[in-house]
């Protein structure tokens, strides 16, 4: 779905019934994405649901490079932003200490 997508400008239309596939399954109407940027949203929030759980999201944020923004905007119940404060340098991941050690060229 993505890489249809991603193809041109209008690989979007290409993406449609794929998705359209996925939400009929589950009796939802076709998808209202009319546009690359609308279907690219379409198919993150597609994933999100039938991935829920495996632990695909935080990797589908960081390779779209939409993990800052949308942690910053979450919020509670009651619609209070939870202060994530996420910003581009807390998303990489440390060097382990051994990894250190065993190559001094890597400062």
């Amino acid at each position: 779905m993505e890489a249809l997508n991603e193809l041109s400008a209008s690989g979007w239309s290409a993406a449609a019934p794929i998705v359209n596939e996925i939400r009929n399954r589950v009796n939802l109407g076709v998808t209202p994405a009319a546009n690359q940027a609308a279907m690219r949203l379409a198919i993150e929030k597609e994933r999100r649901l039938e991935l829920a759980f495996e632990g695909h999201r935080w990797f589908d944020l960081l390779r779209t490079n939409r993990a800052v923004a949308v942690m910053n905007a979450q919020t509670n119940g009651n619609g209070a932003n939870l202060n994530y404060n996420v910003t581009a340098a807390k998303l990489l991941f440390p060097i382990p200490q051994a990894e250190w050690d065993r190559n001094p060229n890597i400062r």
